[in-house]
């Protein structure tokens, strides 16, 4: 089982190809720390799977079926980021797509409501507070489609001429609000 361990351990943890490493004289380095997460991953593994009738093959895919699902939540909240909370620059969902290798109607299905809802949450620290004009933006998402024209009219009144100005084109880009 030990020799399983070390050869999963190699082979999501290869040594660096020399012509990989810019500059070359950091190759030394490169190698070092290669070799530093494979003795780290190779321990951690037979640990996981030493003095039970665990298989470390079945270890290895369980841990990378985990780190894969990470990544698409974080794909998933940074695309409902990008599609109702950053204020500035709109992204097409074309750019957005290619970024995420999605089609452009692959990125409007790719992340859910509760997506949405944990980065609201997450924005909604001091951040949030500290940003007046990312708080009105949150409000204008929140709202229903009947209400954020009464919200922007409400919220613009509470921000400087130039921030006030970027919600209101904002929500005419992002909603169609009209005022």
């Amino acid at each position: 089982m030990v020799d399983t361990v070390k050869q999963i351990a190699l082979l999501l943890h290869p040594d660096p190809k020399p012509e990989h490493v810019s500059p070359p004289e950091a190759y030394n380095e490169a190698l070092d720390h290669v070799e530093g997460e494979r003795w780290g991953y190779e321990h951690d593994l037979a640990a996981a799977v030493d003095g039970g009738d665990a298989d470390p093959i079945l270890e290895a895919l369980a841990r990378l079926a985990a780190t894969i699902e990470g990544a698409e939540h974080q794909r998933r909240i940074v695309l409902a980021y990008a599609r109702h909370f950053a204020a500035g620059r709109r992204h097409s969902l074309e750019a957005l797509g290619r970024a995420a290798r999605l089609s452009p109607s692959g990125v409007r299905t790719a992340y859910r409501d509760e997506d949405v809802a944990y980065v609201r949450a997450t924005l909604a620290g001091p951040t949030v507070a500290a940003d007046p004009e990312l708080a009105a933006m949150n409000a204008l998402t929140e709202a229903a489609d009947e209400t954020r024209a009464d919200v922007l009219a409400r919220v613009v009144t509470t921000l400087p001429s130039e921030a006030a100005a970027r919600v209101r084109t904002w929500a005419i880009s992002r909603y169609g609000i009209e005022q």
